[in-house]
C-alpha cells in the first residue's frame, strides 16, 4: 500500500478532510500529522515512509525540495486564495505567535497583527502580491497532467459537494467505509460542524462553513484588483475543480 500525502492550502477545511481521511484509511494507514523535520527544520520526501502512511503537508512551509514523487499517491486540497486571504485577516488577532519565539518577538507579532487587523480587511488582503502559496499544487497539477497518482478536492467541494468529494475519495483511494466510519464522515459535512467538537470554528470566530465570502466582505473594486491579481491562479484552480463548481472561480 503506497503512502498518501495529503496536501492542503493553509484554512481550506484542512482538518475535516484529514478526519475523513482518517476514518476511511484505519487502521490500514497509520496517520501522521506532523512531517518529521530535516534540513533547516523541514522535511523531504526522503525523510517519509513510502508505505502504510497518510501524511498531511500543510504547504511548502513544511518541505523541503519536490514534492511529487512517484513512490507516493497524492490527495491536494485547495481554496480560491481570495477567501483564503478573508480568512486569514479574521484570524490575525486569534492565533499564538510561534511556539519557538522569544517574548519580545512574540510581543511584535502580536502588535503588527493587531495593527494590521485594525487598518481593516480590504487594506490586509491587498497587501498580499503573489501565489507562492500555491506553487505545491501547481507542481502535483503538472505530475497529474503527466499520468501521476494524484486527487485533487477543495474547500468548495467540501463545502457544497460533500457527498461528490467522499465518493470520489473512496474512489481513488480503493476503500469501502464500514459504517461506524461512515458516521464519522458524516459528521464532517459541514451542516453538522455544529455538533461536531472537532471543528475549529468553535475554538475560533471569523471561520466560515461556504465557499465565496470574499464577494460579501470586500469592497468592489478590491475584488476586481484580486481577480486581476490572482487571475492565472484561479484559472488553474478552476481546470482543477469538478464542472459543477468551476464557476465560483470566476
Amino acid at each position: 500500500m503506497k503512502s498518501i500525502l495529503y496536501v492542503t492550502t493553509a484554512t481550506s477545511g484542512s482538518a475535516s478532510i484529514w478526519r475523513v481521511l482518517g476514518a476511511m484509511l484505519a487502521p490500514s494507514h497509520r496517520m501522521v500529522s506532523s512531517l518529521p523535520s530535516g534540513s533547516g527544520g523541514k522535511a523531504s520526501l526522503a525523510d517519509l515512509q513510502p508505505e502504510g502512511h497518510v501524511y498531511l503537508v500543510r504547504g511548502l512551509n513544511e518541505m523541503n525540495g519536490p514534492v511529487h514523487d512517484p513512490r507516493f499517491r497524492y490527495v491536494v486540497n485547495f481554496r480560491d486564495p481570495r477567501d483564503m486571504l478573508c480568512n486569514q485577516y479574521h484570524w490575525l488577532v486569534q492565533h499564538p505567535p510561534g511556539k519557538g519565539d522569544d517574548e519580545e518577538k512574540k510581543r511584535k507579532t502580536i502588535a503588527d497583527r493587531r495593527a494590521r487587523h485594525e487598518r481593516g480587511i480590504d487594506d490586509s488582503v491587498l497587501r498580499v502580491r503573489d501565489d507562492r502559496g500555491f506553487s505545491f499544487v501547481f507542481e502535483l497539477q503538472e505530475a497529474a497532467r503527466a499520468g501521476g497518482d494524484v486527487l485533487f478536492i477543495s474547500y468548495a467541494q467540501l463545502c457544497c459537494a460533500f457527498d461528490l468529494m467522499v465518493g470520489r475519495l473512496e474512489s481513488f483511494l480503493g476503500v469501502a467505509p464500514a459504517e461506524a466510519a461512515r458516521r464519522a464522515i458524516e459528521m464532517e459535512r459541514t451542516d453538522n460542524l455544529a455538533s461536531n467538537p472537532q471543528w475549529i470554528g468553535q475554538a475560533w470566530t471569523g471561520t466560515d462553513i461556504m465557499p465565496g465570502r470574499h464577494r460579501q466582505e470586500l469592497r468592489p473594486e478590491t475584488i476586481a484588483t484580486l481577480n486581476a491579481r490572482f487571475a492565472g491562479t484561479l484559472g488553474r484552480l478552476k481546470e482543477m475543480e469538478v464542472p459543477e463548481l468551476r464557476h465560483l472561480y470566476d
